[in-house]
């Protein structure tokens, strides 16, 4: 007895202490951040830096069922929805293993359903408007997803409000058939992925100022695939008046070869509906099969090996000239003056095909002037003096400037300068800074992408990314440029070195590295024999 009543007197004794103590309450749970868009409530979350996030904003209807391959649709009214977390991205068909460092080699998660924006907005002051950047992601037009891109470093670093999107990929982006055109309201199809970037910007201009965004300030940036998606948007008349800044990424605007006329690519498409089991001698019943079809049976109804040209009967998924969304290629565009007139920023960086050129297994300076020979058989002596590896060197270095210069420096170069005399405010950088993601410095140089770590690092943090005190300066300096950019349509201020404005005959630009500096004529010996050696428009030719 003795001892059970000793058990109980601390349990005693600490009920009435806490009865008589004062009662301390929990303090209430931050209020989440609330928009009511043109479509119903969104409800989103806010990080520790005072960044608010939305992300998994429909800004169109599912494109599933009757819809697959239709032009997008406005979004459907909603009750109030918790915007937390990622979407599954688009149907993608992965790359093999080992293609590209990038690579997953395995099919991922992905929805059909999956027309969504994510936003991030720095803190500002209440009735303030700030300037939104839309990203379009790069990935050949077959892969990516905007959950890779997280947008909150750049959105509090730039002062910017940053979007996310994701589109449609590959055969669901960019499917052309009589079937389709016919039933179209614009009387077109081939281009569903633009289609899907210009139902964003409009959904943008119509929301964003709920957000604290300025509508009338908007930028379209992208890298490599998204930078050629700007860069066909520019062009495009369906898409003026829906953004006021453009920035291209690692690739130049695609020409007549990556824009093919919509006859031939809906003659493709009759080839898909062959493949799927689908032929029809009407194309509205094999349209209608082909809806029939599973995802996976329409991402794999064409062999990679076509996608890719490596079969020699290439069918890539690219633009289609259709006199609808695109009345000429967007190079054509460019040098024509036919494309909305804005500030532009571009640029490349330092080594953008070291990434790939591997597959060449060139080892010795042989094998590297057998290859000159082999592709461009009119301007051996030229090419191979001008990247000239002597017989015992490593070949690598030249091979991947030769292919860095043939397919991204030069044209990019090319761009600016057409731009430039349509009036356009141009600047122009190299990104020189070989970040330590994927074994670089040593493994790799700045390759393609490598500016991508100081703008979205989420993207490289599978790959091993060592983000140091040494990289936080040039993400800022980065976000600045960046986001005064779209602010003012001009990168300077903010006490950053002055960014010069690219002028063909100066061929100034700024070269971004941890001790940045202005640089001229980058590249420009080897811009101009590929000029000479591709044929290039004088309108696009140095002078």
């Amino acid at each position: 007895m003795d001892s059970l009543r000793a058990a109980r007197i601390p349990l005693a004794s600490f009920v009435l202490l806490s009865g008589c103590a004062p009662r301390v309450q929990a303090p209430p749970a931050p209020a989440r951040p609330e928009v009511t868009t043109t479509e119903g409530v969104v409800r989103g979350k806010t990080d520790a830096q005072g960044v608010d996030s939305y992300l998994g904003v429909p800004y169109a209807s599912p494109p599933v069922g009757p819809a697959r391959w239709r032009e997008p649709a406005p979004p459907r009214a909603h009750e109030p929805l918790d915007a937390v977390a990622f979407r599954l991205p688009c149907p993608q068909i992965p790359i093999p293993q080992g293609s590209d460092s990038f690579g997953a080699g395995k099919r991922i998660p992905t929805s059909e359903d999956c027309l969504f924006l994510n936003l991030w907005i720095p803190p500002h002051q209440p009735g303030s408007r700030l300037p939104v950047m839309l990203w379009s992601h790069g990935g050949q037009y077959l892969r990516g997803s905007p959950a890779q891109y997280e947008g909150d470093q750049l959105a509090r670093l730039g002062n910017v409000i940053v979007v996310t999107l994701a589109y449609r990929l590959g055969p669901m982006g960019f499917l052309a058939h009589p079937a389709l055109t016919a039933e179209s309201p614009l009387h077109t199809s081939g281009n569903q992925a633009l289609l899907d970037h210009i139902q964003a910007l409009r959904w943008l201009r119509a929301n964003v100022d709920r957000f604290g965004g300025d509508p009338d300030r908007i930028t379209l940036f992208g890298e490599s695939a998204g930078s050629a998606t700007a860069c066909a948007l520019l062009g495009s008349p369906l898409a003026a008046g829906l953004f006021h800044r453009a920035i291209l990424q690692s690739n130049a605007c695609q020409d007549d070869e990556g824009t093919p006329p919509i006859a031939g690519r809906e003659a493709f498409g009759r080839r898909m509906a062959k493949a799927l089991g689908c032929e029809d001698a009407q194309p509205a019943a094999e349209l209608a099969c082909m809806r029939g079809k599973t995802e996976e049976e329409v991402l794999t109804a064409i062999p990679l090996a076509k996608v890719f040209g490596d079969s020699g009967e290439g069918v890539g998924y690219r633009f289609t000239l259709d006199g609808v969304v695109l009345t000429h290629s967007p190079a054509k565009a460019v040098l024509a003056g036919k494309g909305q007139r804005m500030p532009v920023m571009m640029g490349t960086t330092d080594d953008e095909m070291g990434r790939y050129v591997g597959g060449y297994g060139i080892t010795t300076a042989e094998q590297l002037r057998a290859l000159i020979a082999k592709e461009w058989p009119r301007s051996v002596p030229a090419l191979t003096e001008m990247y000239r590896v002597e017989d015992g060197q490593d070949p690598f270095p030249q091979l991947s400037a030769l292919f860095s210069d043939e397919a991204s420096t030069c044209p990019v170069r090319r761009d600016a300068i057409a731009f430039s005399k349509m009036a356009h405010p141009v600047y122009l950088y190299r990104f020189l800074h070989a970040p330590e993601v994927m074994g670089g410095p040593k493994g790799l140089g700045a390759f393609h992408g490598a500016e991508l770590v100081y703008l979205f690092p989420s993207i490289f943090r599978r790959y091993n990314l060592k983000y140091t005190e040494k990289d936080r300066p040039l993400a800022e300096l980065m976000a600045g440029y960046w986001g005064r950019f779209a602010a003012t349509g001009d990168p300077n201020g903010g006490g950053a070195l002055a960014w010069p404005r690219y002028q063909p005959a100066e061929d100034r630009h700024m070269a971004l590295d941890l001790v940045p500096s202005a640089g001229a004529g980058l590249r420009r010996a080897q811009c101009d024999l590929w000029d000479r050696v591709e044929g290039a428009p004088a309108e696009a030719a140095a002078h």
